[in-house]
């Protein structure tokens, strides 16, 4: 699955704030971010990002359901 938001969290000296910041300016419907859960940072990108998407109306949904595809196995 191909991403179309990259957030650059792997850069050095980014912080949380820049990069929900940069997610932002760059997120619309549809959009899938990519992020790397592996990063001491993830937990607080994640805290300021989801209510900020949120807070623009924007839904959450696994990839099977953004683009209507059922997955090999299910979980």
């Amino acid at each position: 699955i191909g991403w179309n938001v990259r957030s650059f969290d792997t850069v050095a000296n980014q912080t949380p704030e820049k990069i929900v910041e940069r997610i932002l300016k760059n997120v619309k419907p549809g959009s899938i971010i990519l992020l790397h859960d592996h990063l001491p940072a993830i937990i607080p990108i994640l805290e300021q990002l989801l209510p900020a998407l949120q807070n623009r109306n924007f839904t959450f949904v696994t990839v099977d359901e953004l683009i209507n595809y059922e997955p090999y196995e299910s979980i």
